[in-house]
């Protein structure tokens, strides 16, 4: 059995970690002895997903603090990256400094990149073993549910993971699957994203036909995470009332009513968000191809506003998102 590290052992990376405890010995690297700490005083830590049955797992004895502290008792053959990407250069360079032997890195984070940016790091920080690299995203909400002495990590919306469609992205989509965690495999990995209100829909929408005009320029064929295509979603976002929207919406994605995003909770605790490799990216492109993204630009400029205040949630109405930017 193989020993697998997750290294960022958020919502994210525990839901993924105990499920693929059914097939591996799972190790847990967490950001602080409060985390472990956590983990000591919670009997149980448990998964559910939508429609499966509950899974309980003990964890005490599998966290860690830090890569290092793993790595010095622990062979580990693979290591998932499930942190924010804004920390993934720092835990990059705790494993340069821990790592000797070949390894399988997988990242399951938000945004595009990730893989030339692990990649950007090694060139400037070379080492002296192989290192296989398998980019991924994760397309689900997990939410934590406290309860008494346990610590339960539930899946809030459908969808699934995706790997990049490599020999061993192949092997690694049939292990997730065999856990219980519906994965595919794409040469190219998407990107998902949601709203409900017509008018900040609208922006949302917007925000695709820009981010697909910019695909077709850099000839970048996106896949869907959904049963429906990129460019027809763009068009359910942009043209359906909100009464057809709802319901032609829930034979696509199925979104649980306590579900947030990533970036919600970032604002939310005053955190660095993710905008840079989000719309920041399809910015980047649209200035390489000379493509207007008005929509694009005007949402990463009020993240960004937003994030260097650190208010934590402060709600905008769409025109205020676009006032003064488009």
């Amino acid at each position: 059995m193989n020993d697998i590290a997750i290294f960022g052992s958020g919502l994210v990376g525990m839901f993924v970690g105990i499920h693929l405890m059914n097939e591996a010995k799972v190790h847990f690297v967490g950001r602080s002895s409060t985390w472990k700490d956590k983990l000591s005083r919670n009997q149980w830590t448990s998964v559910t997903n939508i429609g499966i049955n509950n899974q309980r797992s003990r964890l005490d004895q599998n966290a860690y603090t830090s890569i290092d502290e793993l790595l010095s008792v622990v062979d580990v053959h693979t290591i998932v990256f499930t942190l924010k990407r804004v920390a993934l250069n720092v835990a990059l360079t705790q494993l340069h400094e821990s790592l000797k032997k070949k390894l399988t890195i997988i990242t399951l984070m938000n945004g595009v990149g990730s893989s030339k940016q692990i990649l950007e790091f090694f060139e400037s920080n070379p080492i002296n073993c192989e290192f296989d690299i398998i980019e991924g995203i994760w397309s689900t909400n997990i939410i934590e549910i406290p309860n008494e002495n346990e610590i339960l990590y539930h899946q809030g919306t459908t969808g699934d993971c995706y790997l990049q469609e490599t020999t061993s992205g192949l092997m690694m989509a049939d292990l997730f699957n065999k856990c219980g965690l519906p994965t595919q495999t794409s040469p190219d990995i998407p990107l998902q994203q949601e709203l409900n209100d017509f008018q900040y829909r609208s922006i949302l929408g917007n925000c695709m036909m820009e981010a697909l005009m910019v695909y077709e320029k850099a000839n970048i064929d996106p896949v869907s995470l959904t049963v429906v295509s990129p460019s027809m979603m763009a068009s359910l976002l942009l043209n359906t009332p909100n009464f057809l929207f709802h319901t032609l919406s829930s034979f696509i994605i199925k979104v649980d009513e306590n579900a947030t995003s990533s970036m919600y909770e970032d604002l939310k605790h005053k955190r660095q968000t993710e905008i840079d490799y989000l719309q920041g990216e399809v910015i980047r492109l649209a200035t390489i191809y000379d493509v207007n993204v008005p929509y694009c630009k005007a949402v990463f400029d009020s993240v960004k506003h937003f994030e260097n205040l650190k208010l934590g949630i402060i709600k905008l109405t769409s025109e205020e998102i676009l006032k003064d930017r488009i």
